[in-house]
């Protein structure tokens, strides 16, 4: 190009960013997209580099360096193998001088030209010239930290930045279409010495304004930020699988491990005394603090091969630690800070196991600088929150903070004695009360009224017991380690609070309690109390945690115990106002069990809630605590009532004693709970969050057989599930179809425990006969007719169904028989209530929801996909003798007939609309998938019509939706292609085959596209090949015309070349294992080399236009369905293709196309 023409594509380049940048407003929409496809057609010209140089040097306008520079690293992304080595080191050496210590340089221009050389620096690095180019490069970027401008260091320290973008392969990487190896090779040398060279600079810089303090703390932020980037490298070996599309290890904490060779830098205690005096002399600073934290953080997690040897680390750890904890001295001056010390002090306890590595008197030191900085994280984070401030450092500090408490109390420490600490632990979990409780959260922020406790509660987005889960297990095992001091102390403040509650009951207008405040702290008391007396609720049988067990052992069954057993009696058989303040002193008696009390005490609100309720005074209480009263009696039923006592090695005497199932009061309290329940469903069933946790606390009485057989035998059981199955109950009446499905579920589980049949099964009968009664009365004649019309109706057979799903829900493998008589009727009913309710969505999702014995939310067709994977898996792994059981005038009715049924029906509803759903798209691929695997000549005997659209949805398949998506698309056409192949169908011209032999060109599409995913080449080698061995002749044409389209002549020899290797002489295209793998890897070594070469290909010149129902031309005309498509065909291999297809009609035709870039797949070859 000469200069006279570069001048003008410079002028053009300038006018047509001046319509891009200016608002749009000022410009035209077609200006915008006419300066737009300026910049895009730009991007894809071979060997850009002299005019990209020009504009750089020559242009003022900074979106035009931008587009240059972008040009230029599609272009080396693209050519690199066509670029001369001389050409790579002039165009490394020209962006280096324009972009380092040059202040014109705009910082987005700046960052991508960084990102450029970091890309060259990348593909180079594998050789030896390349290894030596980069510590060359470091070397320059070493000498320029003494006596240069600030601009040049901050310029070489952004350079080595990118590099370690690039070569920690994260999702800052640029995508340079590498397989996987190519980028474990990078990193492996990257990592053998300029990472650490990187390092030395980052910590030397840091040194040197550790010293001057007084220039620009600019240059401190970016290598801080540097040093951190350093020091969270991850040393781990790469998996050999590419990871998927958009998973990253960003949540995941990263220890440090560099080899040994590290050693010198890292674990030396200087390294240590720097970012420490930093720390003190820049903590004001939240920005600086912080990243010094972090790294910091990262020194504290040091693992690997590093320290030779346990003592080494030892000393490493104990170092760090007593100089922290007094260059910190008590203070915090932000926010930042707090946070950043917060993951310090988590990385020392839970990565470097605190307890195993630091000496006795540092620990010491360490642990009451702990609980000193959990206080004042954990006040600070209720101004925070008071404040509805948007960053919550304090918040997530005390998380972190209350994790390190965690790891010291509940780990195996044979060496160290926890009730050193316990002053420590006293002060934080009294601390945690403070902060929750109205008193001491007014104490810490003056201001706060009830107004603001109940907006707390009220606008929560989740419950707190969800929220702040790990604070609270936390905060359990805090006051299990202190239980002398935690439940006396849980026991006073819940009595006080409770006794309040029945006070403001009893008289509301002549007290002035604070109600809000009071129904705050009944809430967080019952939290803490509840996370205190049980343990984290897992998958696994929960048990009383052995320091509750320890600690009731060791108290003295005296007339005490006696006494509060009876009082504990008394409230599960009389109301509340019977308990006086005498029968409370109780509770103050030296040597009581506060395990008892607090149980007491519990039942005592639970009795209060449900006399207010009933009294029409639920307004005195908060739906809040009402859920939280049932979270507790949850968690403590599971645990407490009648335990299995087989299931622990020691168990106390004492509560075996009181709650076992030999014991009176475990049979009452059962009771007592189920009277809750019956209360909770009458008067709360316009909770559905307590209706909810109601129904869960049934499930929990009856999933323990002790417990069950107590429940079942209660009058009220009985009455709740007549009321249930009859829907005679107003109030039951009022429950939602998903409430009424679990509570069907519940009863029925309930019957399953009784073990005398006669029992059990008049037991069921209570609750069945009046269901099935309930649906066979929906379908009357007249109440059929009238539900069209009324929703009401309607609505009652949801309920109904949804209840018939509860049943089916409760079903065991020993239930099954008895309980599939009630529903066999109901369902054959159901399906001809889903022929005559088909449009009603509501309805069809119930009946299909009973059938497929789920309770998900997904559309019907979701679950008709559902239903059809079941029955295919089921059949397909089936190895028993189908046919020897079945009569010899009946008729046999394979799988793939109602797979193909199916098909029939959901294949014509699976628009790209429906698509774009990910668990529908997911579950309608893996059928067709497993139905071109396992039945591939069913598939050529399909409809022609069904064939069409099967195929349209496989080409969508294959560039969209996902890899997994991808992925099952290039297997099902590895599967037809296959069976075509062995079949010899590939002689036939219907449309099966006619779209296998288009899918060659959406696989070359697909492997041609930037964002072709590397973990799919094995599918996509094997669907090639296979589609390759049936239509070789079509490859060839193929290929040869889109070589011909190519105008440089040196670019058109070079593909040749690599597509000769892609498949040469030697090479049987033969459908056999051998072939299969060497194409496989031929693929893999034609990617590296002509991927970036082939990007402007006529493969990708597709285009489909939507026309009007009359409006014809000489292109081809496509239907699909009812929509009338064009496309305009640019190549004239691809007319041939056509041609083909379309015999006898002259270049037009009906044949249906799939979408997008990706090409046709052309599947209707006889017009209809």
């Amino acid at each position: 190009m000469d200069m006279a023409d570069a001048r003008q594509t410079l002028a053009n380049f300038e006018k047509a960013a001046a319509f891009m940048m200016n608002p749009s407003g000022q410009v035209s929409s077609e200006e915008y997209r006419m300066a737009e496809k300026i910049f895009l057609s730009f991007r894809r010209v071979k060997q850009p580099y002299p005019i990209c140089k020009y504009m750089l040097e020559n242009s003022s306008n900074a979106y035009v360096h931008f587009q240059a520079v972008s040009a230029i690293k599609e272009a080396i992304v693209r050519e690199w193998k066509l670029i001369d080595e001389s050409d790579k080191n002039s165009l490394r050496s020209f962006l280096l001088n324009y972009v380092i210590g040059q202040s014109g340089c705009q910082d987005f221009v700046r960052e991508q030209i960084l990102s450029c050389i970091a890309i060259m620096l990348k593909r180079s690095i594998i050789t030896d010239s390349g290894i030596k180019d980069l510590d060359s490069l470091l070397s320059n970027v070493y000498q320029m930290i003494d006596g240069n401008s600030s601009k040049v260091r901050l310029d070489s320290c952004s350079l080595m930045a990118s590099m370690l973008n690039e070569f920690s392969v994260n999702p800052k990487s640029s995508r340079i279409s590498l397989s996987w190896e190519f980028h474990i090779k990078a990193k492996k040398k990257f990592e053998s010495g300029p990472l650490k060279k990187i390092c030395i600079i980052a910590f030397e810089s840091l040194q040197q304004c550790n010293r001057n303090l007084n220039q620009d703390l600019k240059i401190l932020e970016k290598y801080l930020e540097l040093s951190e980037q350093v020091l969270t490298w991850n040393f781990n070996e790469l998996s050999p699988n590419r990871p998927k599309s958009g998973h990253t290890d960003s949540g995941k904490l990263i220890a440090f491990k560099p080899g040994r060779n590290w050693s010198d830098i890292i674990s030396n205690q200087s390294t240590i005394d720097l970012f420490l005096e930093l720390y003190q002399k820049v903590r004001h600073e939240s920005r600086l603090c912080y990243l010094i934290l972090a790294c910091i953080s990262q020194l504290a997690s040091i693992g690997g091969d590093v320290f030779q040897a346990f003592h080494a680390r030892a000393h490493y750890i104990t170092y760090l630690v007593a100089s922290l904890v007094k260059a910190r001295a008590r203070k915090i001056c932000h926010g930042n800070e707090a946070q950043g010390l917060a993951e310090v002090f988590n990385r020392i306890v839970t990565v470097d196991k605190l307890m195993k590595h630091i000496q006795d008197e540092t620990l010491l030191a360490f642990i009451g600088d702990l609980s000193h900085l959990t206080c004042v994280c954990l006040e600070n984070a209720v101004k925070e929150e008071m404040d509805s401030m948007d960053e919550t450092f304090y918040c997530y500090a005390a998380d972190q903070l209350l994790e390190c408490w965690y790891s010291i109390v509940s780990e195996d420490n044979e060496n160290f004695d926890v009730s050193r600490i316990s002053q420590n632990i006293v002060m934080v979990f009294e601390c945690y009360l403070k902060c929750h409780l109205s008193d001491g959260r007014k104490s810490i922020y003056p201001i706060l009224t009830g107004n603001n406790a109940e907006i707390e509660i009220d606008e929560l987005e989740e419950d707190d017991s969800t929220v702040h889960s790990g604070q609270l297990l936390s905060i359990g095992v805090l006051g299990r380690s202190i239980l002398p001091r935690s439940l006396p102390l849980l026991s006073q403040l819940l009595e006080n609070r409770i006794l309040t509650l029945r006070q403001y009951i009893s008289n509301r207008l002549a007290v002035t309690i604070d109600h809000s405040a009071l129904m705050d702290d009944i809430h967080w008391l019952i939290l803490i109390v509840g996370s205190v007396l049980i343990d984290e609720i897992g998958p696994e049988l929960p048990l009383i945690p052995s320091p509750i067990l320890r600690y009731s052992d060791k108290l003295s069954r005296s007339d005490n115990y006696a006494n509060l057993v009876k009082l504990i009696s008394h409230i599960c058989c009389n109301d509340s106002r019977s308990i006086d303040d005498n029968m409370l002193q109780l509770l103050h008696l030296e040597g009581i069990d506060h395990i008892l009390a607090i149980t007491f005490l519990m039942l005592f609100i639970v009795r209060i809630e449900q006399e207010t309720v009933q009294s029409s005074l639920a307004d005195s209480l908060s739906p809040q605590v009402g859920k939280t009263i049932l979270w507790f009696l949850i968690r403590w039923c599971q645990v407490y009532l009648l335990p299995r006592e087989e299931s622990y090695d020691q168990i106390s005497l004492s509560l075996v004693l009181t709650f076992g199932r030999d014991s009176d009061l475990g049979a009452q309290i059962t009771k007592f709970v189920i009277g809750k329940i019956l209360s909770n469903l009458t008067f709360w069933n316009g909770e559905s969050d307590i209706v909810m946790e109601t129904i869960k606390l049934l499930s929990t009485l009856v999933d323990n057989k002790a417990r069950c057989y107590i429940a079942i035998s209660c009058e009220d059981l009985w009455n709740l599930a007549v009321q249930q199955a009859g829907n005679t109950n107003s109030s039951l009446r009022k429950l939602s179809g998903t409430a009424q499905k679990q509570l069907a579920k519940a009863l029925v589980t309930a019957g399953s425990c009784i073990d005398d049949n006669d029992a059990r099964d008049r037991f069921w009968s209570t609750l069945l006969d009046p269901l099935k009664n309930r649906f066979l009365t929906t379908l009357l004649q007249p109440v059929l007719a009238k539900m069209m019309e009324d929703s009401a109706l309607r609505n009652e057979l949801c309920i109904t169904i949804d209840c018939c799903s509860g049943v089916a829900l409760a079903s065991t493998s020993s239930s099954i028989p008895a309980l599939f008589s009630y529903l066999s009727s109901i369902l054959r009913d159901c399906i001809s209530l889903l022929q005559q309710f088909s449009n009603i969505t509501d309805i069809v999702e119930c009946i299909l929801e009973l059938f497929v014995n789920v309770e998900e939310k997904y559309i019907e067709l979701y679950l008709i996909l559902q239903l059809l994977s079941h029955v295919t898996t089921k059949d397909y792994l089936d190895f028993s003798d189908k046919e020897s059981n079945v009569p010899q005038d009946c008729e046999i009715i394979s799988v793939i007939d109602v797979l193909l049924c199916g098909l029939n029906f959901i294949i014509p509803l699976m628009t790209e609309n429906l698509l774009k759903f990910p668990d529908l798209c997911l579950q309608y691929f893996k059928l067709i998938s497993f139905q071109c695997e396992c039945y591939p000549e069913k598939i050529n005997e399909i409809p022609q019509s069904l064939s069409n659209l099967l195929l349209i949805s496989l080409n969508i398949a294959l560039t969209r939706f996902g890899s997994e998506v991808n992925k099952m698309a290039l297997e099902s056409v590895t599967a037809l292609a296959s069976y075509a192949y062995q079949h010899k169908c590939n002689t036939e011209r219907n449309g099966l085959m006619i779209g296998i032999e288009v899918f060659m060109k959406s696989i070359l599409d697909l492997l041609f596209s930037e964002d072709f995913e590397m973990d799919l080449q094995q599918s996509t080698s094997e669907a090639l090949f296979c589609v390759i061995c049936c239509y070789p002749d079509a490859y060839k044409n193929l290929i040869g015309n889109f070589l011909l389209a190519q105008s440089n002549a040196d670019l058109r020899n070079y593909l040749a070349e690599c597509f000769n290797k892609l498949i040469p002489p030697s090479l049987s295209m033969q459908m056999v294992r051998s072939s299969k793998l060497q194409f496989g890897k031929n693929l893999r070594t034609f990617l590296a080399d002509a991927k970036g070469a082939g990007k402007k290909s006529p493969l990708n010149r597709v285009h489909i236009k939507k026309i009007g129902i009359n409006e014809r031309s000489d292109q081809y005309l496509i239907r699909l369905r009812q929509v009338r498509f064009v496309i305009l065909l640019e190549d004239q291999d691809l007319r041939q293709i056509l041609g083909k297809m379309t015999p006898g009609t002259s270049g037009k035709g009906n044949c249906v196309v799939g979408e997008g870039a990706g090409g046709p797949a052309v599947v209707d070859s006889d017009g209809k």
